[in-house]
């Protein structure tokens, strides 16, 4: 796990609380070349991800987005997708490990359930820490990224399935 523990580790700044975007289709993407057994290749993918996706930040930026640090971060209203996504990505690589070569479907499945886990772990903690409503944290935690959230799933699927076409496994 030391391989997805380092992506990780580099995509900690893009998480869901630094603002709307494609943060969770990374650690997906990470996951699913680890299980497809490319795990030599998913420090380079992320490297170049995240400097595609915010030209290259510099070294020694935050742990999490906004200036954040520390288990406050983790403790906070929004720690629950931090930690969900750790759990998604678990998910995601059991559901396709043991697949010789996972389809389009399969990969969408395997994400979905990633990001039910994602979404559910974040929720709880939003709805305890910030004392909300489960339709109060439903509303204001899940229903604005669903969008997003399913054109991240199946543009992560696509770029398994073409990074795939370029390797051998």
């Amino acid at each position: 796990m030391d391989v997805m523990d380092e992506a990780l580790g580099l995509l900690e700044d893009f998480g869901p609380e630094y603002g709307p975007g494609f943060s969770s289709h990374g650690p997906m993407a990470a996951e699913a070349l680890l299980a497809l057994g490319r795990g030599d290749a998913v420090v380079d993918w992320v490297t170049d991800y995240r400097r595609r996706l915010r030209g290259n930040p510099a070294p020694g930026l935050p742990v999490f987005a906004g200036g954040k640090a520390g288990f406050g971060v983790l403790l906070g209203p929004t720690g629950g997708y931090l930690i969900g996504f750790v759990v998604g990505a678990y998910v995601i690589g059991r559901m396709t490990a043991g697949k010789d070569r996972p389809g389009f479907w399969r990969l969408i499945a395997a994400m979905t359930v990633g990001h039910l886990f994602l979404y559910a772990l974040g929720i709880v903690q939003l709805m305890v820490v910030a004392k909300l409503t489960l339709a109060k944290a439903l509303a204001v935690g899940l229903l604005p990224i669903i969008p997003g959230g399913i054109l991240k799933i199946v543009m992560a699927a696509m770029i398994c399935l073409k990074v795939r076409e370029h390797i051998k496994l």
